[in-house]
């Protein structure tokens, strides 16, 4: 199991590590919280957790630093949820390493 949390490729260790960042991502902010040495309990009981294994925990918050009203961002408030889960995903793919990604099997749907 690929097990590792690198700031600027250097690698951060501890039993129970907090960071928590924002990124710019054009036109929004993203807030990026990590948090290692989490112990993750299950509420369906058909996915393998093991509560005793710790893991990490992985939080995105996509938000926007102006008034809301003063941009038109609720009249058009469908573009601009798509558009932030979007900035979201791009991010979240990008903090994973690929082989780490690969060990998760992902599947694609065909954009065509």
């Amino acid at each position: 199991m690929f097990r590792s949390l690198s700031v600027a490729d250097a690698d951060i260790s501890g039993e129970e590590t907090f960071i928590r960042t924002a990124v710019f991502a054009p036109p929004f902010k993203i807030q990026v919280q990590v948090t290692t040495g989490v112990k993750i309990t299950q509420s369906n009981p058909k996915l393998a957790i093991d509560p005793n294994v710790p893991g990490t925990l992985l939080i995105l918050d996509c938000y926007k630093d102006q008034i809301a009203l003063e941009a038109g961002f609720l009249q058009k408030i469908h573009d601009n949820l798509e558009l932030a889960h979007t900035k979201e995903k791009e991010l979240f793919f990008r903090l994973l390493k690929e082989e780490f990604l690969r060990t998760l099997k992902p599947q694609y749907k065909n954009a065509g």
